[in-house]
């Protein structure tokens, strides 16, 4: 029996990916992104290959320049001195920038149709929206803040602002990656035992 579907938020690096993955790989959830829409167009437009999309590999620059890209909010975005993007600066770019702006239900609704379809309970990790967050409870889901106090607030972008307090059901506080993917064996434990 699938059990109600976990959306995960909290600053980049927090440890959203690692929560999920325990969940994955020890209580059966499946984990759908909301960003591989995104990465498939980078990956279409930019040749970008899916092996970056990595924790340690989303800080990296690429041979792409902001100042390829007209009439982009440059604010919070991570360019170094040669005007070169992050890959997560790209995101963002494609996010916020085009698909938020021009088509702001697709991400939406592709969440949707990953929760409705699947057979496994989800997690969703990297829930940056009230609107993604709204969408997940609205399935029964819960929303589940990963705090890591080590990891610094460098990201300024408007995307990863986070979500409405009022939208969290639980905060999760950990100081290192091992005592994250306890919580996350404590959390699921608790889940199946309540159902």
């Amino acid at each position: 029996m699938a059990l109600e579907p976990i959306g995960l938020c909290g600053k980049p690096l927090s440890g959203k990916n690692v929560f999920a993955s325990v969940l994955e790989k020890e209580f059966g959830y499946e984990v759908y992104e909301i960003s591989t829409p995104l990465k498939r167009v980078a990956y279409t437009l930019f040749d970008v290959p899916f092996a970056v999309w990595t924790e340690d590999k989303k800080e990296a620059y690429l041979n792409i320049y902001l100042d390829d890209f007209v009439g982009i909010n440059r604010i919070g975005l991570e360019v170094n001195d040669e005007g070169q993007i992050t890959y997560r600066s790209l995101l963002q770019i494609l996010g916020s920038g085009v698909l938020v702006k021009h088509a702001p239900t697709v991400l939406i609704g592709l969440l949707s149709q990953a929760i409705r379809g699947s057979q496994l309970s989800v997690a969703v990790p990297g829930v940056r929206s009230d609107s993604e967050a709204q969408v997940i409870k609205g399935f029964g889901g819960t929303i589940v803040e990963i705090v890591r106090p080590s990891v610094k607030d460098a990201h300024t972008h408007k995307i990863e602002r986070g979500i409405s307090r009022s939208l969290i059901d639980h905060t999760i506080i950990a100081e290192d990656i091992e005592d994250l993917k306890a919580e996350a064996r404590d959390y699921a434990r608790r889940i199946r035992a309540d159902s």
